[in-house]
C-alpha cells in the first residue's frame, strides 16, 4: 500500500510539527528529503500499527529522540540506519527499510533474480552451508557441492557478516533468519559480473577461493500483485519410492496456486505427501487457507490476524477433491510468514506432522509503502495467533520431529529431514 501523505500545511497543525516544518524550509535539499522520508515512516507506523500502545513505547517521544539524528545525517545510508534503529525499538519482524538503489543489504546488480550463481544456503551453528546447487549453474561448474561451507564473499568474511547482523535492531530469535537472507542477497548479482567465494568442504579441509561469473537467472518471474514486486518462482514435484509425493515451492504467490493445487490433487490415493517449506519466506497469506481446503475433510482454522480495528481468520474449507493420506511438512529457520501459518495451523489441527528445525518466528502481516527518497518501508499492520492462542512471532513453529542438518550428511548427498519424513509415512 502506498500511502498518500498530506502537505506540510496539514502537518503543521501541531506546535511540535510546525517547528519541524520551519526547520525544513531552510534545510539543504538532501536534509529536506531525509526529514520528509523520516516523517512518512513515523506517520505510517503511527497510523497503521496494530497496537495503539506501540508495545509500551511513547511514539511521539520516539519521534523527538530520532529527529535530531535525521537532521544531522550526511548520507542516505546513515538515514537508513537511523530509521532501522527506530523501527527496531518495536522488537518485531517485518519492519525494514528496503533501499531503492545499490546497498550492502540488497543484491548487487540490477534486480533480484537478474543473475544467479545457482546456490541455496542454510545456516547452522552460526555458519553458512550450501544446501542446494542448481544444475547447470556457475556453482556446479566450479565444483561447489551441497555441504560446502561458505566462509567469505569477495572481501566479506562470514564471521564479520554475522557480527553485523548481531547488532541489527531485531529480536535475537530472528537473527539467524536475517543472517541467512542477508548472505543470500550478497550471493546475487548481475549477469556477467564476477565474484569470489571462499569455500571449504569438511572442517578438516583447507579453504579455497573460487571465482564465479553470474549467469542469467532463467527461472520464471512472477507477475506483480498488490504491492509485491515480481520475484523468481520455483516449483518442484516428484514421486519418491513407495508412491510418496513431494512438493516444494519457494514462495507463496498466486502465479503458482493452480500448480500447487494440481500437485496436491495428483497425490490423491497415495499413502503420503511431503510439502517442503524450507527456505520459503511466505508471501500471499490467504494461500495457506486455500491450500488447506485441498488437504482436509472438515472446516479447519489456521489462526487469526488481529488488526487495530477488526480481525480476520484463516480458514480452510474442504473441497470436493482433496488429498487424504499422511501429510508431512518440512520447515527450517528460513520458513517464515505464510509458511508458518500453514504449518502451525495444520499441526494444531492434527492434520500434519512437522519435521526439521524451528521456523523463523517472522509471521506478522505487513505492507509496503513507497518513501520520498526512493526506498520502501515494510511495516507491520497486524498480529497473528494460532487457533490454540499461540503467538508465533519471535517463537516460530516447533517441529514434531526435530532433525538437524549436518554438514557431513549434506556432503554425502543426504537430506536427513526429508528422509525422516519418508520413514514416518512408511511406518504408518
Amino acid at each position: 500500500m502506498i500511502m498518500n501523505h498530506p502537505s506540510f500545511k496539514l502537518i503543521c497543525l501541531s506546535v511540535f510539527l510546525s517547528l519541524f516544518c520551519r526547520g525544513v524550509e531552510s534545510a539543504e535539499p538532501e536534509t529536506e528529503l531525509y526529514l520528509e522520508t523520516f516523517q512518512v515512516v513515523w506517520e505510517t507506523i503511527r497510523d497503521t500499527y496494530y497496537d495503539e500502545s506501540f508495545n509500551g513505547l511513547d511514539w511521539d517521544q520516539v519521534y523527538e529522540a530520532h529527529y535530531p539524528a535525521v537532521e544531522a545525517a550526511d548520507d542516505m545510508e546513515t538515514l537508513r540506519m537511523i530509521l532501522r534503529t527506530m523501527l527496531g525499538k518495536l522488537g518485531q519482524s517485518h519492519f525494514s527499510i528496503l533501499p531503492g538503489g545499490n546497498s550492502s543489504v540488497l543484491p548487487r546488480g540490477e534486480t533480484l533474480g537478474s543473475g544467479t550463481l545457482g546456490l541455496e544456503i542454510i545456516e547452522s551453528g552460526g555458519k553458512i552451508y550450501v544446501f542446494r546447487v542448481a544444475d547447470p549453474s556457475p556453482a556446479k561448474a566450479a565444483g561447489i557441492v551441497p555441504g560446502s561451507q561458505i566462509m567469505g564473499i569477495d572481501d566479506k568474511l562470514m564471521d564479520r557478516l554475522a557480527d553485523d547482523v548481531s547488532v541489527m535492531p531485531v529480536p535475537e530469535s530472528l537473527q539467524s533468519f536475517y543472517f541467512t537472507r542477508h548472505v543470500q542477497n550478497l550471493l546475487s548479482g548481475s549477469p556477467g559480473a564476477e565474484t569470489e567465494l571462499l569455500v571449504r568442504g569438511l572442517p578438516s579441509a583447507s579453504s579455497r577461493t573460487v571465482s564465479l561469473i553470474y549467469a542469467r537467472d532463467t527461472r520464471r518471474m512472477s507477475g506483480t500483485f498488490a504491492n509485491m514486486p515480481s520475484s523468481p518462482v520455483e516449483l518442484e514435484t516428484r514421486e519418491l519410492p513407495g508412491d510418496i509425493h513431494y512438493l516444494r515451492f519457494n514462495i507463496f504467490l498466486l502465479d503458482i496456486m493452480e500448480e500447487i493445487k494440481q500437485a496436491i490433487l495428483d497425490a490423491e490415493g497415495a499413502p503420503g505427501l511431503i510439502i517442503d517449506l524450507r527456505g520459503n519466506p511466505g508471501g500471499v497469506g490467504y494461500m495457506a487457507a486455500g491450500m488447506t481446503g485441498f488437504l482436509v475433510t472438515e472446516r479447519t482454522e489456521l489462526g487469526t490476524t488481529q488488526m487495530r480495528q477488526g480481525h480476520f481468520n484463516y480458514i480452510g474449507f474442504p473441497q470436493k477433491r482433496h488429498f487424504g493420506g499422511h501429510l508431512a511438512i518440512l520447515i527450517d529457520g528460513r520458513s517464515a510468514s505464510t509458511s508458518e501459518i500453514l504449518a502451525a495451523g495444520l499441526q494444531e489441527a492434527g492434520r500434519a506432522r512437522i519435521f526439521g528445525q524451528a521456523s523463523a518466528g517472522a509471521v506478522l502481516p505487513s505492507i509496503l509503502t513507497s518513501l520520498p527518497n526512493g526506498d520502501t518501508l515494510q511495516s507491520v499492520i497486524a498480529d497473528f495467533k494460532t487457533p490454540d492462542g499461540v503467538f508465533l512471532e519471535g517463537v516460530g513453529v516447533q517441529p514434531d520431529e526435530a532433525v538437524a542438518m549436518e554438514q557431513s550428511e549434506l556432503l554425502r548427498g543426504r537430506d536427513p529431514v526429508l528422509n525422516a519424513a519418508v520413514q514416518w509415512i512408511k511406518s504408518q
